[in-house]
């Protein structure tokens, strides 16, 4: 699954390559796109989310579940809507496929530190390649 989440990760880095400053980044703007961003956006729609309405006596393909991860995805995919140009129009079903791919995550182990990991390891990937 991580092959498949780092292939899905470097549609995301073909994105962001025409954007690509020739400045130095700032320890705040690292900080923030590596730790803080990650942290907020998982406990926020992966943690808080899917703990309050997934149910966890049920398989994380129900319906229920599934549904309720859908919809997380949608929510996330939204504040990600600034990503969306007119040379990549579609960018936004990749987040919401990496989101539903982090919800699955979460729904099976019950566990944040995985979702982190992956959101910070593709925004730490996206500040090396600046």
């Amino acid at each position: 699954m991580s092959l498949f989440l780092m292939i899905i990760y470097y549609a995301i880095f073909l994105y962001y390559l025409p954007l690509i400053e020739k400045q130095l980044p700032n320890i705040y703007d690292v900080f923030t796109d590596v730790v803080w961003y990650p942290f907020y956006e998982e406990v926020a729609y992966r943690s808080f989310f899917l703990v309050h309405f997934a149910k966890p006596d049920r398989p994380v393909l129900s319906k229920w579940n599934l549904s309720v991860n859908l919809l997380q995805s949608v929510l996330f995919a939204s504040i990600h809507k600034h990503h969306v140009t007119s040379r990549m129009p579609l960018v936004l079903v990749v987040v919401l496929f990496l989101a539903l791919l982090n919800g699955f995550l979460f729904l099976k182990t019950r566990n944040i530190f995985g979702c982190l990991l992956s959101h910070s390891a593709l925004n730490s990937f996206a500040w090396l390649l600046r």
